[in-house]
């Protein structure tokens, strides 16, 4: 094969055309294919040119650390928890059977209601610290606790002394009298038989622990009043719930939106006739005491 170029007189000095002289078809396609792929890498390199540089400080590989931290997950500050609205007292007697060690309570309770809780006590004996520390770990499922309080039993000799000591000893007496006294009609004369009252044991049924409910009731009370003063700096708890450590949960908690704040709760059939021991969400008996208002869930 023979070939030669020209170059047109009147042709500008860029314009170059290339004769190709061939005897076939088949060196005519390869140089055409070999034109269009010049162009082509004509194009590509004229465009990494006119693309803009980047400086990295320090070379190439510079560039690596700052795109890694780039790359890199923002380490988010732990968020404060929101204060509780719910005040959960958790005691009475701590050597008791308490299953799982109150899991139940934790996965029921305490997941629902989101509450601080606060333990107030029981050890018969002297509560030395490994005693108490043994006896809180018993419970440690419903740990962390905002405060805890735990103390001897009270006997019933201090137990009487107490509401002798209260100025209402003859209204005690006068009210666990007659129909009030426990006894069911064709129930035995024995008083151990007898329904507690909320005097039991000092007076009614000896073997009734009401009174020890109440004592225990009554200190977490006052616990959940100083917390409120020292740690929460005066804001008030919304409500103040007692559930018994003994019981197993087997269903969540009723939201607080579907309890209405102005009543007391207390599960259906368990009101007893008055104060008690049953789980109840109410509201918080520091600022508005009041103990008429009753309903049932």
């Amino acid at each position: 094969m023979a070939r030669h170029a020209t170059i047109a007189p009147d042709a500008p000095l860029a314009a170059i055309n290339v004769q190709l002289v061939a005897s076939s078809g088949r060196w005519r396609f390869l140089s055409v294919l070999g034109l269009v792929g010049g162009f082509v890498l004509g194009l590509v390199v004229q465009a990494q040119r006119s693309a803009p540089s980047v400086a990295h400080a320090g070379g190439p590989d510079a560039a690596a650390p700052a795109l890694q931290a780039l790359l890199r997950p923002t380490a988010v500050p732990p968020t404060a928890r929101t204060p509780a609205v719910v005040a959960l007292c958790v005691g009475g007697l701590l050597e008791l059977t308490i299953p799982q060690r109150g899991q139940s309570v934790a996965d029921h309770v305490l997941s629902v209601l989101q509450p601080d809780v606060f333990v107030a006590g029981t050890l018969k004996g002297r509560p030395g610290p490994k005693r108490v520390a043994r006896a809180l770990e018993e419970i440690g499922a419903l740990r962390p606790f905002a405060r805890v309080s735990v103390v001897r039993m009270p006997t019933v000799a201090v137990l009487r002394e107490a509401l002798q000591a209260s100025g209402h000893w003859d209204d005690f007496l006068r009210t666990a009298s007659g129909k009030g006294s426990g006894q069911v009609p064709g129930m035995s004369a024995d008083k151990r038989k007898w329904l507690p009252l909320t005097t039991s044991p000092v007076i009614g049924n000896p073997k009734g622990n009401t009174l020890q409910e109440l004592h225990y009731q009554s200190r977490c009370i006052d616990m959940v009043g100083a917390h409120e003063t020292d740690a929460r700096r005066g804001a008030k708890y919304e409500r103040v719930m007692f559930t018994r450590l003994e019981f197993e949960w087997l269903h969540d908690h009723p939201p607080l939106h579907l309890l209405d704040p102005a009543h007391l709760w207390l599960p259906t059939g368990e009101d007893n006739e008055g104060v008690n021991d049953r789980p109840n969400p109410n509201p918080n008996p520091n600022p508005n005491p009041n103990p008429n208002p009753k309903s049932q869930s």
